[in-house]
């Protein structure tokens, strides 16, 4: 209810609550103080599962923050005959796939005179390693459930990374061999790429695509000998992407660690490989104020790997649809045989 009252030559509009709107304001203060108090609630619970959370895995994140951190301090000054233990392998790797003979030169690395190819410490793959291994610790570190088990595969993820990383950087170095060369034969390399973009856009395709290999065989091997769970409850876990299967593994946290969409499933490798690959460099970079040809490296890689992803995406949407329609075929032949039994 409100009453007009002239004061000064200005018109006032007082209001004045009656009995029966004093319920309704009531009502709605009653349901501010639900929400907030629900709010809380939600609040006080989040910050107690990521105290659980914490307690539980950061014994092994410390460390692992460490090896990661020393490895790159060790990476920028190191030559190559620092860097013989991943440089030799993938040498010999490179070896087997391209039948190229190359020769170790002191200080400089492995040299194919023939092809006028170097293997020097930035072919190396270290930063490739690092971020397999950062992607294998934190994604299924969680899953595990003892101390002992989160060791141990804290240990498997630096073997695996290493492995992996000499067996992926040997296919990409031996693209980056001869596919310069087909491509300098049909004029195709100086009229739309230079050989710097093309150099980036073999390591982008390599490293990204196979690290969604890496990251569904890791997810295989944690489920297979690290993970402790009933073998029904394993069997409703999937790992691979694309799987129009349903089943998800969630942890202590209640937090699904293996998303259900065929999208959910990429995102895991895409921000471990964007993080390390755009994201840490930036910071660098803001820090030193230096953009030069960033940029453009940025929008490049970022290509790439949008058209991966779509990729990947169409892949999987149409094995879902494709096994849909098989499903739905099955059950119309089915219905058939039934009704012809009846009649």
């Amino acid at each position: 209810m409100a009453v007009s009252t002239h004061s000064k030559g200005c018109f006032v509009e007082k209001y004045y609550v009656s009995h029966q709107e004093m319920p309704e304001i009531r009502h709605f203060s009653h349901r501010k103080n639900a929400k907030d108090s629900v709010f809380h609630i939600y609040l006080s619970r989040q910050k107690a599962a990521w105290g659980i959370f914490m307690k539980k895995n950061l014994t092994i994140y410390i460390p692992a923050i460490i090896i990661v951190l020393a490895i790159k301090m060790y990476y920028r000054t190191a030559d190559s005959e620092q860097l013989l233990w991943i440089l030799a392998p993938t040498t010999e790797w490179v070896q087997i796939l391209s039948g190229i003979s190359f020769e170790k030169i002191a200080q400089v690395g492995y040299v194919s005179h023939a092809y006028r190819f170097i293997i020097a410490p930035s072919c190396s793959g270290v930063r490739f390693l690092l971020i397999t291994f950062v992607m294998m610790v934190f994604t299924f570190i969680p899953m595990i459930d003892s101390i002992r088990k989160k060791v141990y595969w804290l240990g498997f993820s630096a073997i695996f990374s290493y492995i992996g990383t000499i067996f992926v950087n040997g296919i990409r170095i031996t693209i980056s061999i001869y596919l310069p060369l087909a491509l300098t034969d049909s004029k195709i390399l100086s009229v739309w790429i230079t050989a710097e973009q093309l150099h980036t856009v073999i390591g982008t395709t390599v490293y990204f695509s196979m690290l969604f290999v890496l990251y569904y065989l890791a997810g295989r091997f944690c489920k297979l000998f690290f993970i402790h769970m009933p073998m029904q409850r394993k069997k409703d876990i999937t790992w691979h992407i694309g799987s129009v299967q349903k089943g998800t593994f969630s942890n202590q946290l209640g937090v699904e660690t293996v998303p259900k969409s065929v999208v959910g499933r990429l995102l895991i490798p895409v921000f471990w490989y964007f993080a390390m690959v755009l994201g840490i460099p930036a910071i660098g970079r803001l820090y030193r104020s230096d953009w030069t040809g960033f940029l453009q490296y940025t929008a490049l890689v970022t290509g790439v790997c949008m058209l991966i992803i779509l990729f990947l995406w169409l892949i999987g949407g149409m094995r879902i649809l494709f096994t849909n329609w098989l499903l739905g075929f099955k059950s119309r032949e089915s219905v058939k045989a039934n009704l012809q039994v009846k009649e």
